[in-house]
């Protein structure tokens, strides 16, 4: 019920217009955005893990392993985001090419141009449940 999950933490965006088929009930524009809980800020933005991943699972030629390295505020270091390639055929200049666009629609999307790190297949930590992907610094 999306009542519930909006009255749970999570981030929702109403829409009361009424729909082409008729429609008048109340609904979520896109869906569950985030959770309150999983946010983090950056630079003054506030930044959904949840948005991330769905920037990463967009970009066919990254893995759904990924890794985000948040530092604190005022260190002067840049958010990071380590990323696998899906498959070891892709060529250096396709991943370059892949990792621009990525950079581009973060910073058009969230406000913020993160550093991308390409690591190499299975060097990322792989998790049982839960995966604690946003480390903290």
């Amino acid at each position: 019920m999306p009542l519930i999950r909006w009255r749970m933490g999570d981030i929702v965006k109403f829409d009361d217009k009424r729909c082409d088929c008729g429609r008048t009930f109340l609904r979520l524009e896109r869906g569950i955005i985030g959770r309150v809980d999983d946010m983090f800020q950056f630079g003054r933005v506030n930044i959904f893990p949840s948005a991330i991943e769905n920037f990463i699972r967009d970009t066919k030629e990254f893995s759904n392993e990924y890794q985000v390295i948040a530092p604190k505020m005022g260190t002067g270091k840049h958010l990071r985001i380590r990323i696998e390639p899906s498959s070891p055929s892709f060529s250096r200049e396709e991943m370059d090419r892949a990792v621009k666009h990525f950079k581009e629609m973060f910073k058009f999307r969230i406000g913020v141009t993160p550093e991308v790190e390409v690591m190499k297949i299975g060097q990322l930590p792989r998790f049982e449940g839960k995966a604690r992907r946003v480390i903290r610094e």
